[in-house]
């Protein structure tokens, strides 16, 4: 019997409110800026730009980071608040 295939992710980076809890993330946990500042920045950033890579392409500006630089992050970063496990197949740390 094969395995089962792996679950689909919900998450949608071209809205900007989920957007902004991954662009938070890569900032203050990938690229070690400070979390106040962050956290100001992005609060309400979803009715501020209409799109997920506004946002992204604003946060780069706000925090002078090479837009690319913080995109590769977003992918890091992607399912970090997820709940659906493992989407490559893998087994997790701890086995299952």
């Amino acid at each position: 019997m094969e395995p089962a295939p792996p679950p689909a992710c919900p998450l949608d980076l071209t809205k900007p409110g989920q957007m902004s809890d991954i662009v938070s993330n890569a900032l203050r946990r990938g690229l070690q800026k400070p979390e106040a500042e962050v956290r100001a920045f992005l609060q309400g950033a979803e009715k501020r730009y209409a799109t997920g890579d506004a946002l992204l392409a604003a946060s780069a500006a706000q925090f002078q980071v090479d837009e690319q630089v913080l995109r590769e992050q977003v992918e890091k970063f992607r399912h970090c608040n997820c709940k659906h496990g493992d989407l490559d197949g893998a087994r997790d740390r701890q086995g299952r």
